[in-house]
């Protein structure tokens, strides 16, 4: 009976990069022992199914491991689960299985929510989040339970043991090589020289972008119109970012303070996962980001530079998109 890995995230952790990558060398993970679970690079529609009814999920594991052929482990990776609130369903599917690993990033919550903050403009699929303003999304972000880590991981724990969580600390020091790099070594692969790398890197729009999109109507538009919108301008901000100003550019959004503040609100939970999992008493390595360094503006260009830089270009890939 194969082991079941489960790559839960979080979100704005190289997800979606790591599961390019294991979708692309989804043969050389067999010839490893493991098998991928899913047919597409986001395990969605099985962790879905799991939560859909507790039948499903046992047909899913049969399934699953007819399928593997052999393997030793089985892994699926969707980032949404380190958001579910409800772990029985995933713990009741994982009983299937001769043991299972749970793994999931943890990054520095400020800098984690920036990132979450333009995902959410980028894509716009939560119309509650997807109009606010920084100061307006910071003050809702005691919604984004899966960010107090001790609380995550002590859930996790209840349903799977302390033995079976594997957390790893998303910062560039913590993950020599990169995220691809560490992950696979986390699924005992210590070399992936010649395997073929990922391709869908989810960039995060620059701030003077995101401002552009967020003041857009695109939740006047059905979905597959509103693709296109965003596409357009994804498009117009990679002709441009390396020509932008600091202020239009730097991904740091939040002021020294607040974000100090925001630091010290997680400080005591993020000391007891660092003993527990890391045997240290810092949980983040990475200093707190020069007071004095430049910060990103969610601000339009001036009215005479908004035609110019912004909407006549915006116009013209969107134009293009729709006429092919």
């Amino acid at each position: 009976m194969p082991q079941l890995l489960l790559h839960i995230g979080i979100p704005r952790t190289a997800t979606s990069l790591i599961q390019s990558f294991l979708a692309k060398n989804a043969g050389r993970l067999r010839a490893n022992g493991i098998f991928l679970g899913s047919r597409h690079p986001r395990a969605f529609a099985e962790t879905q199914a799991i939560y859909d009814d507790g039948r499903r999920g046992e047909e899913l594991a049969k399934s699953l491991i007819d399928r593997s052929q052999g393997a030793h482990a089985i892994l699926l990776s969707d980032e949404d689960l380190s958001r579910r609130l409800r772990l029985a369903p995933l713990s009741d599917f994982a009983k299937h299985f001769s043991g299972v690993k749970v793994i999931v990033a943890l990054r520095r919550q400020d800098l984690w929510l920036e990132s979450w903050y333009l995902q959410n403009i980028k894509w716009q699929w939560d119309t509650a989040l997807a109009k606010l303003t920084l100061r307006q999304f910071l003050d809702r972000r005691d919604q984004f339970h899966w960010i107090d880590y001790d609380l995550l991981m002590g859930r996790l724990s209840e349903f799977f043991g302390d033995n079976n969580i594997v957390p790893f600390v998303f910062e560039k020091e913590m993950m020599p090589g990169g995220p691809v790099t560490h992950f696979c070594r986390l699924l005992g692969i210590n070399s992936i020289d010649g395997w073929t790398k990922g391709d869908n890197e989810n960039v995060s729009l620059s701030p003077v972008y995101a401002e552009f999109l967020r003041q857009l109507p695109l939740l006047d538009f059905p979905d597959p119109i509103k693709v296109h919108l965003e596409a357009a301008c994804l498009e117009i901000h990679k002709e441009a970012k390396d020509n932008l100003s600091p202020r239009e550019s730097s991904p740091l959004l939040i002021e020294h303070d607040e974000r100090q503040r925001i630091l010290d609100s997680f400080e005591s939970g993020n000391r007891s996962v660092a003993r527990s999992y890391f045997s240290r008493e810092a949980l983040f390595l990475e200093g707190m980001p020069d007071p004095t360094s430049e910060i990103g503006r969610l601000e339009l260009p001036p009215p005479n530079e908004l035609m110019s830089r912004l909407v006549a270009p915006y116009v013209k890939a969107l134009v293009k998109r729709v006429t092919k």
